[in-house]
Protein backbone atom coordinates (compact mmCIF):
# COMPACT_ATOMS: atom_id res chain seq x y z
CA UNK A 1 0.00 0.00 0.00
CA UNK A 2 2.87 2.33 0.75
CA UNK A 3 4.09 1.06 -2.74
CA UNK A 4 1.07 2.52 -4.35
CA UNK A 5 0.71 5.93 -2.71
CA UNK A 6 4.38 6.44 -3.49
CA UNK A 7 2.75 5.93 -7.66
CA UNK A 8 -0.01 7.59 -7.09
CA UNK A 9 2.02 10.49 -5.62
CA UNK A 10 4.45 10.53 -8.57
CA UNK A 11 2.76 13.11 -10.25
CA UNK A 12 4.35 15.66 -7.36
CA UNK A 13 7.68 14.69 -8.62
CA UNK A 14 10.03 18.07 -9.26
CA UNK A 15 10.75 18.10 -13.17
CA UNK A 16 14.37 17.22 -12.54
CA UNK A 17 13.95 13.88 -11.99
CA UNK A 18 11.53 13.06 -14.71
CA UNK A 19 14.85 12.83 -17.51
CA UNK A 20 15.98 9.95 -15.29
CA UNK A 21 12.90 8.09 -14.83
CA UNK A 22 11.65 7.82 -18.54
CA UNK A 23 9.27 4.49 -18.87
CA UNK A 24 9.46 3.19 -15.81
CA UNK A 25 7.12 0.22 -14.37
CA UNK A 26 6.44 -1.26 -11.10
CA UNK A 27 4.78 -4.84 -10.39
CA UNK A 28 2.81 -4.95 -7.32
CA UNK A 29 2.08 -8.10 -5.95
CA UNK A 30 3.38 -9.98 -9.33
CA UNK A 31 -0.27 -8.90 -11.24
CA UNK A 32 -1.07 -5.14 -11.76
CA UNK A 33 2.12 -2.72 -13.72
CA UNK A 34 1.86 0.95 -13.35
CA UNK A 35 3.11 3.16 -15.36
CA UNK A 36 4.43 6.24 -14.18
CA UNK A 37 4.58 7.12 -17.84
CA UNK A 38 1.44 9.07 -18.18
CA UNK A 39 1.72 10.14 -14.30
CA UNK A 40 5.15 11.91 -15.78
CA UNK A 41 3.92 13.00 -19.03
CA UNK A 42 0.93 14.81 -17.04
CA UNK A 43 2.92 16.25 -14.28
CA UNK A 44 5.45 17.64 -17.11
CA UNK A 45 2.19 19.04 -19.23
CA UNK A 46 1.43 20.76 -16.05
CA UNK A 47 5.16 22.16 -15.46
CA UNK A 48 5.67 23.46 -19.08
CA UNK A 49 1.19 24.82 -18.62
CA UNK A 50 2.57 26.39 -15.14
CA UNK A 51 5.90 28.15 -16.69
CA UNK A 52 4.17 29.71 -19.88
CA UNK A 53 2.08 31.27 -17.18
CA UNK A 54 4.78 32.40 -14.83
CA UNK A 55 6.17 33.65 -18.02
CA UNK A 56 2.83 35.62 -18.71
CA UNK A 57 2.74 37.09 -15.39
CA UNK A 58 6.34 38.43 -15.95
CA UNK A 59 5.16 40.38 -18.95
CA UNK A 60 3.09 42.21 -16.44
CA UNK A 61 4.50 42.72 -13.49
CA UNK A 62 5.22 46.16 -12.22
CA UNK A 63 8.34 47.28 -11.40
CA UNK A 64 9.03 49.57 -8.25
CA UNK A 65 12.26 51.41 -9.51
CA UNK A 66 11.54 54.97 -8.69
CA UNK A 67 11.65 57.96 -6.65
CA UNK A 68 9.53 57.03 -2.42
CA UNK A 69 10.04 60.57 -1.73
CA UNK A 70 12.25 63.93 -1.80
CA UNK A 71 14.26 65.33 1.01
CA UNK A 72 15.70 68.84 0.57
CA UNK A 73 18.03 68.90 -1.68
CA UNK A 74 21.64 69.01 0.12
CA UNK A 75 20.22 65.79 1.93
CA UNK A 76 21.94 62.25 1.45
CA UNK A 77 20.63 60.17 -1.03
CA UNK A 78 19.18 56.45 0.42
CA UNK A 79 19.09 54.18 -2.25
CA UNK A 80 17.28 50.90 -1.44
CA UNK A 81 17.70 47.62 -3.85
CA UNK A 82 14.69 45.94 -3.56
CA UNK A 83 11.76 44.09 -5.82
CA UNK A 84 8.19 43.94 -5.76
CA UNK A 85 6.56 42.15 -2.52
CA UNK A 86 9.63 42.12 -0.59
CA UNK A 87 8.32 42.10 2.95
CA UNK A 88 12.29 43.17 4.68
CA UNK A 89 12.61 46.28 2.08
CA UNK A 90 8.82 47.78 3.57
CA UNK A 91 10.16 47.11 6.97
CA UNK A 92 13.40 49.16 6.31
CA UNK A 93 11.15 51.77 4.71
CA UNK A 94 8.98 52.09 7.39
CA UNK A 95 12.07 52.72 9.56
CA UNK A 96 13.46 55.23 7.20
CA UNK A 97 10.24 57.22 6.69
CA UNK A 98 10.11 57.15 10.85
CA UNK A 99 13.80 58.98 10.73
CA UNK A 100 12.93 61.29 7.88
CA UNK A 101 12.24 64.65 10.10
CA UNK A 102 14.96 64.54 12.43
CA UNK A 103 17.51 63.15 9.65
CA UNK A 104 15.98 64.67 6.55
CA UNK A 105 17.08 62.55 3.06
CA UNK A 106 15.82 61.39 -0.21
CA UNK A 107 14.76 57.65 -0.72
CA UNK A 108 14.87 56.24 -4.26
CA UNK A 109 14.77 52.29 -4.78
CA UNK A 110 16.03 49.94 -8.11
CA UNK A 111 13.85 47.08 -8.44
CA UNK A 112 16.72 44.16 -9.58
CA UNK A 113 14.63 42.51 -10.95
CA UNK A 114 14.07 44.81 -13.81
CA UNK A 115 16.49 44.11 -17.47
CA UNK A 116 18.12 46.99 -17.49
CA UNK A 117 19.18 46.43 -13.80
CA UNK A 118 20.63 42.85 -14.21
CA UNK A 119 24.18 43.69 -12.43
CA UNK A 120 22.53 45.12 -9.80
CA UNK A 121 20.17 41.50 -9.57
CA UNK A 122 23.53 39.36 -10.21
CA UNK A 123 25.11 41.08 -7.23
CA UNK A 124 21.66 41.22 -4.31
CA UNK A 125 19.49 38.73 -5.42
CA UNK A 126 20.27 36.79 -2.57
CA UNK A 127 20.57 39.55 0.00
CA UNK A 128 17.47 42.36 -0.42
CA UNK A 129 16.95 44.62 1.28
CA UNK A 130 20.28 46.41 0.15
CA UNK A 131 20.89 50.23 1.02
CA UNK A 132 23.54 52.80 -0.54
CA UNK A 133 23.60 56.26 1.28
CA UNK A 134 25.14 58.69 -1.23
CA UNK A 135 26.05 56.18 -3.85
CA UNK A 136 28.20 53.86 -1.24
CA UNK A 137 27.45 50.66 -0.11
CA UNK A 138 25.79 50.65 3.78
CA UNK A 139 24.17 48.12 4.69
CA UNK A 140 21.75 44.94 4.00
CA UNK A 141 19.00 43.00 5.56
CA UNK A 142 17.58 44.92 8.22
CA UNK A 143 18.30 48.66 9.73
CA UNK A 144 16.96 49.97 13.12
CA UNK A 145 16.23 53.68 14.30
CA UNK A 146 19.20 54.22 15.86
CA UNK A 147 21.71 52.97 12.76
CA UNK A 148 20.01 54.91 10.68
CA UNK A 149 19.93 57.96 12.39
CA UNK A 150 23.83 57.24 12.68
CA UNK A 151 24.26 56.72 9.16
CA UNK A 152 22.40 59.78 7.82
CA UNK A 153 23.93 62.07 10.01
CA UNK A 154 27.93 60.95 9.40
CA UNK A 155 26.53 61.40 5.51
CA UNK A 156 25.18 64.72 6.19
CA UNK A 157 28.23 65.80 7.67
CA UNK A 158 30.65 64.67 4.86
CA UNK A 159 31.87 61.69 7.76
CA UNK A 160 29.89 58.70 6.00
CA UNK A 161 32.52 55.74 4.58
CA UNK A 162 31.30 52.71 2.38
CA UNK A 163 30.94 50.05 5.21
CA UNK A 164 32.11 46.23 4.71
CA UNK A 165 30.25 43.30 3.64
CA UNK A 166 28.83 44.44 0.63
CA UNK A 167 27.35 41.57 -0.83
CA UNK A 168 28.11 40.21 -4.00
CA UNK A 169 26.34 36.50 -5.50
CA UNK A 170 28.09 36.63 -8.44
CA UNK A 171 31.34 35.94 -6.93
CA UNK A 172 29.81 32.43 -4.99
CA UNK A 173 28.06 31.22 -8.45
CA UNK A 174 31.66 30.90 -10.24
Amino acid sequence: RRLVKMVRQARLLPMLFIPAVHSFSISLHGCRMLSLRSALSRTHARHLSTQRMCDASAEQRVSVTGSVYEGPPESPRVTLFTKADCTLCDKVKVVLKDCKESHPHSLSQIDITDPEHEDWWKRYKYDIPVLHLNGLYWTKHKLDMAAAGEALEAARNGSFKQQRGEPDASRLEH
